[in-house]
């Protein structure tokens, strides 16, 4: 899997890039996540490509990735969202600690720290 991880603060975005399927593991963003929220990142934020579908597995990893980030009191957000996986995020009721955004300058507007607090 290729990942592209960019520093935009006060985000880290890691941008999966290929689509991802029913073969696909995502499980390495479980490291990445660990060792950013480990090096005091409490940002991050994901981009998926418009054609990948979340499987159990995929999103078994997302959740997994959200609970770190909450125990650090940190900030998830999707860029980019694709209808898959704002239906998967409604579905599974985490918009409190999961927010989608259209683009990367969406995100930083609406759900920069200082903003967010208001």
């Amino acid at each position: 899997m290729i990942i592209d991880i960019t520093h935009i603060d006060p985000y880290i975005l890691f941008r999966i890039k290929d689509d991802l399927d029913n073969k696909s593991s995502i499980l390495e963003l479980l490291d990445l996540v660990r060792e950013y929220i480990d090096n005091g990142q409490k940002y991050i934020a994901f981009g998926f490509s418009q054609s990948s579908f979340f499987y159990p597995s995929s999103i078994a990893v997302l959740i997994q990735c959200c609970e770190m980030i909450k125990t650090a009191e940190g900030f998830m957000s999707i860029v980019e969202k694709n209808a898959d996986i704002e239906d998967l995020i409604d579905s599974i009721d985490t918009d409190k600690f999961i927010k989608l955004f259209n683009t990367v300058e969406e995100m930083l507007f609406f759900a920069s720290p200082t903003l967010r607090k208001t």
